[in-house]
């Protein structure tokens, strides 16, 4: 067996010292980001802790005490990363960052505050902005998947938002999709809809994968016809178009949108062809960002907690900094909020009827 055969768990120092060809010391001052360091022998380092999956992990001989006794805060901090990448920033960072405020106040905690691209937090050294710091547990809002292994050298770490890093088995926070999902269902239930269609606007984010194969569970136990269209990725006027060209009979009733930006700008190309919502088609979202009161109709959706989410997510990271059990995922509910663009599909098949 050679050494990259080995299980990660079986690896020590040493070994990364000997693969990497330098000495235990350095391993230990490229982990521990102290002393200086060339920036060859520090990547070496790095590419051999990836490969083996040794955890470079600053806090783990304090969280292994953490079982028995309670490990105070080093610094009584603790650093908040939002991730920037080519879909953009977070749109919903300042509600969940002010619940990370609010209870990082209550709980007398600093908060650094740092932002970076993905491909930042991706490479193999840490960057600087974050080496620079001294806190006690990092909290991050990712917007692609990042490797695991790459998360852990910082020390304690917590995933938050409506993005996660699948199989990352580090903590995470996130919307509640299936609860919000079956709300959404049983509200265009209740209103007489059985034909609905789940459009996604893009295909680079996990949670719309969920909150489809949640609409697919519920929609077993009430009948529904369901179907999907490919990610849209902008072509909202072919979609509207799409939509006309389908037999009054065949189209959907009610569109169920991946998120709340998707919806919005659906209705507004619907609205182009004259397609009236929800006179003709109802339409909701998911997420409960600003933008859906003031949208024409205003806009039906599920209003996650974001502010909740951003305390939990402050919880969940001080238990895992004292050595307290965390789930590996906690969820985060909202509420219902019924709005202009549903109605019920009767005023469809008589609109239907009206211009065949």
């Amino acid at each position: 067996m050679n050494d990259l055969e080995r299980p990660a768990a079986k690896y020590s120092m040493a070994d990364v010292a000997r693969m990497a060809g330098t000495s235990k010391s350095t391993v230990s001052r490229v982990l521990s980001r102290r002393g200086t360091i060339s920036h060859a022998v520090r990547e070496r380092v790095m590419r051999v802790v990836e490969e083996t999956g040794f955890v470079p992990d600053a806090f783990g001989r304090q969280l292994a005490r953490a079982r028995s006794v309670r490990v105070p805060f080093r610094h009584h901090a603790i650093a908040v990363v939002f991730c920037v990448s080519h879909v953009g920033f977070s749109r919903f960072w300042d509600e969940t960052y002010t619940g990370v405020m609010a209870s990082a106040q209550e709980r007398r905690l600093s908060v650094l505050s740092v932002l970076l691209r993905e491909e930042e937090l991706a490479q193999s050294a840490p960057p600087e902005a974050l080496a620079r710091m001294q806190f006690d547990g990092l909290l991050i809002l990712p917007s692609d998947p990042v490797p695991a292994s790459l998360l852990r050298r910082f020390g304690p770490c917590v995933l938050f938002g409506a993005t996660t890093t699948p199989g990352a088995d580090l903590p995470s926070v996130e919307p509640d999709n299936e609860a919000g999902i079956a709300a959404l269902a049983e509200h265009l239930v209740a209103q007489g809809h059985r034909r609905i269609e789940f459009v996604q606007g893009d295909d680079k984010h996990t949670a719309f994968e969920r909150r489809w194969e949640a609409l697919g569970r519920i929609a077993e136990g009430h009948g529904l016809r369901l179907s999907r269209r490919a990610p849209l990725d902008g072509r909202f006027r072919a979609y509207a178009e799409g939509f006309l060209a389908l037999p009054p009979e065949e189209r959907p009733t009610a569109i169920m949108a991946s998120e709340d930006q998707t919806a919005i700008r659906l209705m507004h190309a619907l609205l182009e062809r004259d397609v009236s919502v929800p006179r003709e088609v109802s339409v909701v979202g998911f997420d409960g960002t600003p933008a859906g009161l003031n949208s024409v109709p205003p806009l039906t959706t599920w209003q996650v907690d974001w502010r909740g989410l951003g305390r939990i997510a402050v919880k969940t990271l001080m238990d895992r900094i004292e050595g307290r059990p965390t789930a590996s995922r906690a969820l985060v509910g909202g509420s219902l909020v019924v709005r202009e663009s549903t109605a019920a599909p009767c005023a469809v098949s008589e609109a239907a009827v009206a211009t065949a």
